[in-house]
């Protein structure tokens, strides 16, 4: 098995452990499944969000989940915000 080292600040660090964690997929899977996906031009964000049996079910309770109770962001910056990266 080969190792890969980054060069990494911070906040890019927090960003992608908070990203796999909310994908629950483990650091290792989470950055593997990125790379690859975009290298086959699966950059598309459904296909993001069905990647993992997590996601696929967190985006379909979202679907469920009756307007009023949803929460929307204007931007970027407020969902960083919202999720504290």
């Amino acid at each position: 098995m080969q190792t890969l080292v980054l060069d990494l600040t911070d906040e890019e660090d927090s960003r992608i452990k908070s990203l796999a964690a909310s994908a629950g997929l483990p650091l290792r899977d989470f950055v593997i499944s990125t790379l690859v996906g975009r290298a086959n031009g699966a950059a598309d964000e459904t296909d993001y969000l069905l990647s993992s049996p997590t996601m696929r079910q967190r985006l379909l309770d979202a679907i469920e989940r009756p307007s009023a109770e949803r929460i929307t962001f204007n931007n970027t910056q407020e969902v960083a915000h919202a999720l504290g990266v």
